[in-house]
């Protein structure tokens, strides 16, 4: 992976992180605690995976995801007018399992 392309993966968390919880008016978002956790980028800048933890419930967590998916195209363009890109990619937002992987295998080597 380029510089650039962390660069800019870095960019658009960071900028995700700072517009989504001020500018999605969906209430299933906005009365909700997650955390964009990182994005991933195609080497093209066609599309892009946006990782995302919810506290709550599995309930909770789906209402999220459905409410960033349904807002994607708007975070799209509203990244298109904060960030100098070319092309700004299109957003998937997936379910970031790393802290439930960690958080098992903390558990595990507690139980040794």
């Amino acid at each position: 992976m380029t510089r650039r392309i962390e660069s800019i993966q870095d960019t658009i968390q960071r900028t995700l992180a700072e517009i989504a919880p001020r500018r999605i008016k969906d209430p299933r978002v906005r009365d909700s605690i997650y955390t964009i956790t990182g994005v991933d980028v195609s080497s093209d800048l066609a599309s892009a995976k946006v990782f995302v933890t919810v506290q709550g419930d599995e309930e909770t967590f789906a209402l999220v995801m459905d409410g960033l998916q349904r807002a994607a195209g708007f975070l799209r363009r509203e990244l298109g007018s904060e960030l100098r890109l070319r092309r700004i990619p299109r957003l998937e937002f997936v379910a970031d399992e790393s802290f439930d992987e960690a958080d098992k295998i903390g558990k595990l080597l507690k139980n040794l």
